[in-house]
């Protein structure tokens, strides 16, 4: 079962950006009432897609996160050198749309909890950081040798975004619940001097369920306030998983809508493939980042096997932009290599 989240690639796609009302009740995930309205993003496809295909011995590429910092867009994501382990690559752009090929960044600890995989990466820089050494930091999932599909959530810091230190608590290692769930996918947003981290666990009440926990920090290192954040409960993210019986909700990727005050999460949920690939993205809103209201709409997004790097579908990995009045889609998909790729889409 583990083997749904933990190959070499993980996170969403999206579809959907909305101004709604809430009504939330005291449970973790709700569904929009009738009279709510969502308002799609409506998506064109980058003509260059894929814009990143490897480089440097990278044979697999996905999970990206996205920055623009000071007119340059920067990429980290989870990579393959083919030789069993998962890294963190870097690329830069100038344009989005034209990448320097990535490079390995940040590799397996030569022993220890993540001494196999190293790899979901989500990056923030912080722009309230006082210590310039830990202005960029990033969140990632980690798994040793013994126990390689065991993903534990560790932390690393920068000062430039280009060299990382992990954190000298417990050798970076930061969630780590039980030594029988998986706990990965990590998406951060700080909010007013408070980290909100969200990520997957299988859940520990309900059978064969994959769901999106989050939980808060005032130092991005020591995490409270553990809750079940969203649960399935849409006809499209059960039924026809690998393994069988399992429903999930995945690899979430949220933004912070200041003008609407809110939480915008995007998903997945895994398609019948092998492939890591998804039936579709589906959208959430919460006003606190613990109650969430999903869109009726849901999918939002799926893929086109006709576009370009998507012949075999959207895989795991998203990550959304704003910058100069668009949005702005990084994801990864599978090629007709099969190989993962970063693609690119952008608001209309």
């Amino acid at each position: 079962m583990k083997k749904i989240i933990f190959k070499i690639g993980l996170n969403i796609v999206i579809i959907c950006f909305v101004s709604v009302s809430f009504y939330c009740s005291s449970g973790s995930t709700a569904e929009n009432d009738e009279g709510d309205t969502l308002l799609d993003v409506f998506w064109n496809r980058n003509l260059d897609n894929p814009i990143i295909e490897g480089g440097n011995n990278i044979t697999d590429i996905c999970d990206p996160t996205v920055i623009y910092d000071n007119g340059v867009w920067r990429l980290w994501a989870s990579a393959s050198i083919g030789d069993g382990k998962a890294y963190v690559c870097y690329s830069e752009s100038r344009d989005g749309t034209n990448w320097d090929a990535p490079y390995i960044q940040f590799s397996p600890a030569d022993t220890g909890w993540d001494n196999q995989k190293v790899e979901i990466p989500t990056v923030l820089k912080d722009e309230t950081e006082t210590d310039t050494l830990k202005r960029y930091k990033m969140w990632y999932g980690g798994a040793n040798s013994a126990d390689p599909d065991l993903t534990k959530i560790g932390y690393a810091y920068s000062a430039d975004g280009n060299t990382w230190t992990r954190s000298t608590n417990n050798n970076g290692l930061v969630i780590s619940l039980s030594n029988v769930n998986v706990y990965s996918d990590p998406t951060v947003v700080k909010i007013n001097n408070t980290f909100h981290i969200w990520y997957n666990s299988f859940s520990e009440t309900k059978a064969n369920t994959l769901q999106i926990n989050h939980a808060t920090s005032i130092d991005g290192v020591n995490w409270n306030n553990y809750n079940d954040a969203l649960l399935p409960s849409q006809a499209w993210e059960n039924g026809s998983h690998i393994p069988s019986n399992v429903d999930d909700v995945v690899h979430p990727g949220v933004l912070w809508n200041s003008d609407q005050n809110i939480f915008m999460m995007y998903y997945g949920s895994f398609d019948a493939s092998g492939l890591e690939t998804y039936s579709g993205i589906g959208y959430a809103e919460s006003p606190d980042g613990v109650n969430w209201i999903k869109s009726i709409n849901n999918p939002v997004f799926i893929s086109s096997s006709s576009s370009s790097g998507e012949k075999y579908g959207i895989s795991t990995g998203p990550s959304i932009v704003y910058v100069n009045g668009k949005y702005h889609l990084f994801y990864s998909s599978v090629n007709s290599n099969y190989s993962r790729v970063i693609c690119h889409a952008f608001s209309k």
